[in-house]
């Protein structure tokens, strides 16, 4: 989902890398499947693309709490 994002927003993942504090070797390995993100990489990631966690998982849904929901 995180590629699906960038491509979405139009964003480069050298600069989404730098920007989580992940190299940008490792993001390109992370996104083509080869090593797997950790909880706090996909924190820094959302921080980094202003959404939370969680709509990285359900993009291109946002999630929103049963209470919420109108």
């Amino acid at each position: 989902n995180i590629l699906k994002i960038l491509k979405d927003k139009n964003l480069n993942q050298v600069d989404v890398a730098t920007e989580s504090g992940i190299s940008a070797s490792n993001m390109s390995k992370k996104l083509k499947g080869q090593l797997k993100f950790s909880l706090e990489e996909i924190s820094k990631i959302a921080n980094a693309l202003s959404i939370r966690e969680i709509d990285i998982i359900t993009y291109p849904d946002v999630y929103v709490k049963k209470e919420e929901a109108t």
